[in-house]
C-alpha cells in the first residue's frame, strides 16, 4: 500500500491513523510506502499505529554463547547455552569445534520467531585443546567469542596406597 500526499500546501497537520499493510502469501508484508512531497512550510505528518504485516518490530540483533571449558573424552559435556539478544529470532545457529574432534547434539539449533535460550552438548572423541564457536544463518551481527575448551583422557580408578608392615614372629 502506498500513500501519496502531495500539494497539501501550508497549514495544519496531516494525521494518518491505523495504517496496516496486509500480509501477502507466506506471511510476507506487501510493504507500505509513504511519500510526503510538498507538505509545504509549517505542515507536519503524524503517523499513528503503523503496522507492517510479516514484520516483527523487536528482532534479535546479536546472540550469546556460554558453556563449559572442558569434558573428558567420550563423555558428553555440560550444556552450552545460546541466547538471542534484543528480541525474537528466526534462523539457525550451528556449533563448530576448532582443533578438538567430537560430535554435537543437536547438530544445529533452530528458532522460529522466539528468543528462548537453547542448548547443545559436545562429546569430544580425542584429547585436545581448542575452541567451541557458533555461526548464525540469518546473521545476528558478529558471532560471539568462542569458548576455550579442553578434552582430556578420563582418569579410570584411583591409585591405591599399599602399606607393607613386617610382622614379628615369636622365636
Amino acid at each position: 500500500m502506498d500513500l501519496l500526499t502531495e500539494g497539501l500546501g501550508t497549514g495544519g497537520p496531516l494525521i494518518l491513523s491505523g495504517l496496516r499493510a496486509g500480509g501477502g502469501s507466506g506471511g510476507q508484508g506487501s510493504g507500505l510506502g509513504l511519500v510526503t512531497g510538498g507538505l509545504g512550510f509549517g505542515g507536519s505528518l503524524l503517523v499513528r499505529a503503523l503496522s507492517l504485516g510479516g514484520v516483527t518490530p523487536d528482532q534479535a540483533s546479536s546472540y550469546t554463547l556460554s558453556g563449559p571449558d572442558s569434558a573428558a573424552v567420550g563423555v558428553p559435556s555440560a550444556p552450552f547455552r545460546v541466547t538471542p539478544v534484543g528480541g525474537a529470532y528466526t534462523g539457525t545457529i550451528t556449533p563448530h569445534a576448532t582443533t578438538v574432534a567430537g560430535t554435537f547434539t543437536p547438530t544445529s539449533l533452530i528458532w522460529a520467531g522466539t528468543s528462548d535460550a537453547k542448548t547443545f552438548i559436545f562429546t569430544p572423541s580425542g584429547a585436545a585443546t581448542g575452541t567451541i564457536s557458533t555461526t548464525a544463518s540469518r546473521a545476528l551481527g558478529t558471532d560471539p567469542t568462542a569458548v576455550a575448551f579442553t578434552a582430556s583422557v578420563p582418569v579410570v580408578g584411583h591409585p591405591r596406597k599399599f602399606v607393607f608392615r613386617r610382622h614379628r614372629t615369636a622365636r
